[in-house]
């Protein structure tokens, strides 16, 4: 199981925009087990400072970034679903 770092903007336009939320998401994989009681996911979860990305364009946020894969507009399907790629 290759792990998985995600970093997640804490910045004020990011949490607002759902950031937040998206963190609950992954802390729910967190404790999903297989049929042998071992964890599904090896994930790192960091709220980092803000990104900067959405001064320009607020419709940017939230932003997150995924083993180095920056994801704008985040939402936690996106990101649920890079995790379950880069897992594999």
């Amino acid at each position: 199981m290759k792990k998985v770092i995600v970093e997640v903007c804490a910045g004020t336009r990011c949490t607002i925009s759902g950031s937040m939320d998206i963190v609950a998401n992954i802390e729910n994989l967190l404790s999903t087990y297989d049929e042998e009681g071992k964890p599904m996911y090896d994930i790192e979860v960091r709220n980092v400072p803000c990104q900067h990305d959405c001064e320009k364009d607020g419709s940017l946020a939230p932003v997150v970034i995924v083993n180095g894969e920056k994801i704008v507009c985040a939402s936690s399907d996106q990101v649920m679903n890079r995790i379950s790629e880069l897992r594999d």
